[in-house]
Order: structure tokens, then C-alpha cells, then sequence
């Protein structure tokens, strides 16, 4: 295969590699095994930070990962989409900055060891106007609290 982003998880296995030449009478074995996450990361409700930025929260999914790519582009469309590694195993969050307002984007994640996982159902999120999320409630939780 050409390129670790189109192979699936029929590929997970192991492999055996005999390297030989001319000069020498004992072969080079190498083995490596090839793994894959056993699920797909669940991306939770993205966190608006406000000034175009969003945090995105995900869960971690079940066996080796290694990283992930986060991928994100305007939902109409136009523009590219932006795919960012993120090479940590332990992260579970991004911000991403710099977004429109007003702009809607479609954001959705994989998680790879060997190989990346499906990738995620996208998430729509939209910044209104101001570059803040639409549709805050305010709702009074005490005399001097307010919930949001």
C-alpha cells in the first residue's frame, strides 16, 4: 500500500520482512506487528472560548493509539480542509482558533496507531456574528449565580 491513510483494519497483523543480498549467506528477519485503535473516538460538545476559538473534546478510544488527525473546514464548501497531527496519545482536546464568525465548520477526528481508525461523524459548529456560540441561555441559579 501506497499510503497508511487508505489501508483498513483488514491490514492489522503481523508481518515478517527477510532482507538478503549478494555478499552475505545470512539473512536480516525483521517482524513488525501492525495494530489499529479497537474504536472510533467520540467527539463531544465542542467548547466555544470565544474570538473565533473552540476547544474539541473527544473521547479516547480503546487500544494503541498513537495520535490522532483532526480535520476542519467551512461546511459550505469553500475553502480547504485544515488536518492537524496531533502526535500525543494522551490528548483529548484542541483549540482551534482563528475560525469565522459567522462561518459554520465541520470538524471530525481519527485516531491511528499503525493504522487510523474510521473516521468520526463530523460536528457542525457555528459562530454567530460576534464569534460567540448562538443560542446562550442565561438562567438564575441563586440571588448571585447565573448559569450559562
Amino acid at each position: 500500500f501506497d499510503n497508511i491513510l487508505l489501508v483498513d483494519g483488514n491490514y492489522s497483523g503481523e508481518y515478517t520482512c527477510q532482507l538478503k543480498n549478494e555478499r552475505s549467506s545470512t539473512p536480516t528477519i525483521q517482524s513488525y506487528n501492525v495494530t489499529e485503535p479497537f474504536t472510533t473516538p467520540i467527539i463531544l460538545d465542542p467548547v466555544f472560548l470565544g474570538s473565533g476559538n473552540v476547544s474539541i473534546i473527544w473521547t479516547r478510544p480503546e487500544g494503541p493509539v498513537y495520535g490522532y488527525l483532526l480535520f476542519y473546514e467551512l461546511a459550505n464548501g469553500f475553502g480547504s480542509e485544515v488536518m492537524i497531527n496531533i502526535p500525543s496519545p494522551n490528548t483529548t482536546y484542541y483549540v482551534i482558533s482563528n475560525l469565522d464568525a459567522g462561518a459554520t465548520y465541520t470538524i471530525s477526528i481519527i485516531a491511528y496507531a499503525d493504522l487510523p481508525t474510521e473516521i468520526t461523524d463530523p460536528v457542525l459548529v457555528t459562530l454567530n456574528v460576534a464569534g460567540v456560540p448562538e443560542n446562550i441561555a442565561v438562567v438564575p441559579s441563586s440571588p448571585t449565580s447565573l448559569i450559562v
